[in-house]
């Protein structure tokens, strides 16, 4: 599927003009310009749901986790990443098989699902639209750590994807949204300590690269504390209301001087409908849960979010909050 994916991408390429940038598809560019970049798609991780819905069907969800690589090709090194998530749900009549499920995840890529005006490659070329890209950055920040707590591992471990897939989930999303918002320069995450400072992959004709990474300025650590599910059955004779909270942690430092910027456990919250006696599906719950609040806290950083202020600490935490708020925000446009 990666060669095709890429030949896609190519023709999706081609001929297009960017405000910003000049991209060379149909020839090998010139390695030796100094203002010259590589960019490439990389793909993180893609989940797939399937469980059971209403008037015995089936609901799918899948997730795709992907992000623009942009480096330097002399040396090999990382100049900025742009994360793209991209999701799609659709109900079956049936529980789909392994080449439907992989049909679903290749429209998903190119743009061809009923119902969907464009995929993950049409998105790359939105987001190189209006992306400004330096060879270089004053400073650049990282999701540095990300831990799951021992309550909070006791959810994890009944979903569908491992420790270290649901941690590389956690941080590219939060990258997403500091990056979709704030247009910010970011480190790719790795699992655990990059050996020697290196991001390893494989382009899509198997040739494998090592590319290194910048040190990071700032970095966000993430602790995922809790997550407690609450189901009210009483309140509807026909729905019942189900309510995902999680605790999390985030952490911002200036790596030097060990200035810490923010640290602070905060509140996700998220909620869902169900019929009487149908079952929610955790895994595909508590990632929305946490996709609304992270993209709640980077719109906090550009302006005041009330109700987001209010789902996430009690009141008379939220001034406080606010100027842990600020001083963040005050460290996103030296991450320009």
């Amino acid at each position: 599927m990666l060669d095709d994916l890429d030949s896609e991408m190519r023709e999706v390429l081609k001929g297009k003009s960017f405000k910003y940038i000049d991209l060379v598809t149909s020839e090998l560019g010139d390695i030796r310009d100094a203002d010259s970049l590589a960019v490439t798609l990389g793909v993180d991780l893609e989940t797939v749901v399937v469980y059971p819905w209403p008037e015995n069907k089936f609901k799918v969800v899948v997730d795709i986790y992907t992000q623009l690589l942009f480096f330097d090709f002399a040396e090999k090194k990382v100049v900025r990443t742009v994360p793209i998530n991209y999701q799609y749900i659709t109900l079956l009549k049936h529980k789909p098989s392994r080449k439907e499920l992989k049909d679903i995840i290749y429209g998903m890529y190119v743009g061809k699902l009923d119902g969907v005006e464009k995929g993950v490659l049409q998105t790359v070329v939105e987001k190189l639209q209006n992306i400004i890209v330096q060879s270089s950055y004053k400073a650049y920040l990282k999701v540095e750590n990300v831990e799951i707590g021992d309550r909070a591992q006791k959810m994890v471990d009944r979903f569908d994807m491992t420790s270290d897939q649901f941690k590389t989930l956690m941080a590219q999303m939060f990258v997403r949204s500091l990056v979709d918002n704030l247009a910010v320069a970011v480190i790719p995450y790795t699992v655990g300590q990059a050996i020697g400072g290196k991001m390893v992959g494989r382009f899509s004709n198997g040739v494998e690269y090592s590319l290194t990474m910048p040190e990071p300025d700032y970095v966000f650590d993430l602790s995922l504390r809790s997550c407690k599910t609450l189901r009210d059955e009483e309140s509807s004779k026909t729905v019942d209301r189900e309510v995902y909270m999680a605790l999390l942690k985030i952490k911002l430092t200036q790596k030097d001087l060990g200035t810490v910027y923010m640290d602070r456990v905060l509140r996700a919250v998220g909620e869902a409908a169900l019929l009487k006696g149908q079952k929610g599906h955790l895994e595909v719950a508590y990632v929305e849960t946490l996709m609304g609040f992270f993209e709640g806290f980077a719109r906090s950083l550009i302006k005041k979010q009330k109700n987001w202020l209010d789902l996430v600490v009690p009141s008379d935490k939220v001034a406080s909050l606010e100027q842990d708020l600020k001083r963040v925000s005050e460290v996103m446009p030296l991450c320009r």
